[in-house]
């Protein structure tokens, strides 16, 4: 059974691109779905907001080799069942090996390094970086899943566009796109600008929750290495999450995995159950 690689994604900073990571995939274990949580951004804020030590020490083949891949993961004190790839300084390190490499392949060794995760685990998220050097590639080539947040006015089309024409540029030709969704940040689904049109055959969908914006908890979550529910259960932060956490397993985890997938169809019905 493979698990499907949701990607949070985000062209720019400050949206809420992080803390999304954080508290869906504390969520998603909460909801006693097997977690990992990788975090490919050189920062590495997803990895301590989870209260564990920043990635330091470069290793290319931790990020190529499926094997090296789920030796570098780490558990997190809470929730049971959610695991980290640590991001950190180091990827500063690895991006410029990736650049290195050549562009053969460069975009797709994530993709093939997950292929044991994907069996391991129910549910794959990953924060990838704002910049589209090689790990964001990486990112947007893995995807099953496109999550991207939307805050001040966003011009969803816009936005959806942005990611689309990125992803198309990086994913091989073989690779079916993935599928796009919208989720909305501190914002009234009215705040949108130039919102798409519910319905149809189109792979891009705006999620009916939003996130409540509370820079408070969100200052407080970050300073002690907790996601939301931990830190505060009852606030409007962690029951957002929550609504987002149960909204993406009945809207999101059952997208089709690409065909060129082996064992696609119990897959398919792994993320359906």
């Amino acid at each position: 059974m493979l698990a499907p690689i949701l990607v949070i994604a985000g062209l720019k900073g400050g949206v809420g691109r992080t803390a999304t990571a954080v508290n869906l995939s504390a969520m998603l274990a909460l909801a006693k779905r097997k977690t990992l949580l990788v975090d490919l951004d050189p920062k590495g804020d997803a990895t301590a907001g989870l209260g564990l030590q920043r990635a330091t020490g470069a290793d290319l083949q931790a990020l190529v080799d499926s094997q090296r891949l789920l030796e570098a993961t780490r558990p997190v004190p809470r929730p049971e069942g959610l695991d980290v790839w640590p991001g950190g300084p180091a990827l500063e390190t690895i991006e410029g090996l990736l650049w290195a490499r050549g562009p053969e392949g460069r975009d797709s060794v994530l993709r093939s390094a997950l292929s044991e995760a994907r069996a391991r685990y129910q549910s794959i998220v990953v924060d990838g970086p704002t910049a589209l050097g090689p790990l964001g590639r990486n990112a947007l080539a893995a995807a099953d899943a496109v999550l991207i947040p939307f805050s001040g006015g966003a011009n969803v089309a816009n936005a959806f566009e942005e990611a689309r024409s990125a992803s198309s540029r990086v994913r091989p030709p073989t690779v079916p796109p993935p599928a796009f969704f919208g989720f909305r940040v501190g914002l009234r689904r009215e705040d949108l600008v130039a919102p798409l049109p519910e319905g149809g055959e189109d792979v891009r969908h705006v999620l009916e929750t939003a996130i409540a914006y509370d820079a408070r908890t969100l200052a407080e979550c970050r300073e002690r290495g907790l996601p939301a529910f931990d830190h505060d259960p009852g606030s409007r932060l962690s029951r957002s999450y929550l609504e987002l956490a149960r909204e993406v397993i009945a809207r999101v985890l059952p997208v089709p995995l690409p065909p060129s997938a082996p064992a696609a169809d119990s897959a398919r019905a792994a993320v359906e159950a």
